[in-house]
């Protein structure tokens, strides 16, 4: 501070500020699958305090960077600002930076460098699902099925090789309830090329099928089409009894 006289003799305090306010952005996720961002800003401003935040965006850590949100409020020499900054349409990779205002409009200039960075990513992964050598009527109790899950965006985050089973109605056909699915195989990373399963144990006059599910790093699931319905059959017909002529000893 400096002090000054004014007209009267009377010694007046003069605040000379010359510094923008300092700001840190962060963001709660690395990968969205929406254009609206979280950014939080902490913002210090230790002389005569910050008024407003801004939030830039750009797609290469050194920019250029074009403003995304921005924020005012009352003068505070310390706060942490929640702001949105809306990211353009194209799914990639986009870095994050901030600035703030004083109450002397000391404005910190635009970014020209970033290490936060979030992917936007809206497409989901792709998923598949099917059978190895299997055919509508099994007479084994055990069945290969195959699946897949990769992602070109955000990258994958879990996946699961589901099977379903139900029973019979004793005519050759199944019944159309099928039971909770249950993961025959699971993980978290990339499946990029087709993978078989051993399904063992399989019960006899039962009905099986398969599906795959997947979800990538910014949440966005997939679910593949079931796969063909398995009936595992390893019981052979029932013998039948032939009778002649009533049973009778001479015909």
């Amino acid at each position: 501070d400096a002090q000054v006289v004014d007209g009267t003799g009377t010694a007046q305090s003069i605040t000379a500020d010359r510094t923008p306010p300092s700001s840190t952005a962060s963001v709660a996720a690395t990968s969205v699958n929406a254009t609206s961002l979280a950014v939080s800003v902490t913002v210090n401003d230790n002389v005569v305090g910050a008024t407003s935040t801004r939030v830039y965006q750009a797609t290469a850590a050194t920019g250029p960077y074009s403003e995304c949100g921005s924020a005012s409020y009352a003068a505070t020499t310390s706060t942490t600002v929640a702001l949105t900054c809306t990211l353009p349409a194209t799914n990639g990779t986009y870095y994050i930076a901030a600035g703030s205002t004083d109450a002397y409009s000391n404005a910190a200039p635009t970014p020209t460098t970033s290490i936060i960075s979030v992917v936007l990513d809206t497409v989901a992964p792709t998923v598949s699902a099917g059978l190895s050598g299997a055919t509508t009527y099994m007479a084994a109790t055990t069945v290969t099925s195959t699946y897949a899950a990769s992602d070109g965006g955000s990258g994958i985050d879990s996946w699961s090789h589901l099977r379903q089973s139900a029973g019979t109605d004793g005519a050759g056909s199944c019944l159309t309830t099928w039971s909770t699915a249950t993961a025959v195989a699971s993980g978290t990373a990339a499946v990029g090329t087709t993978t078989s399963f051993s399904n063992t144990g399989l019960a006899n006059g039962s009905c099986y099928r398969w599906y795959t599910s997947a979800s990538d790093a910014a949440t966005n699931p997939a679910t593949s089409a079931v796969t063909s319905v398995v009936m595992v059959d390893t019981a052979g017909p029932t013998g039948g009894a032939v009778s002649i002529n009533a049973g009778a000893t001479y015909t």
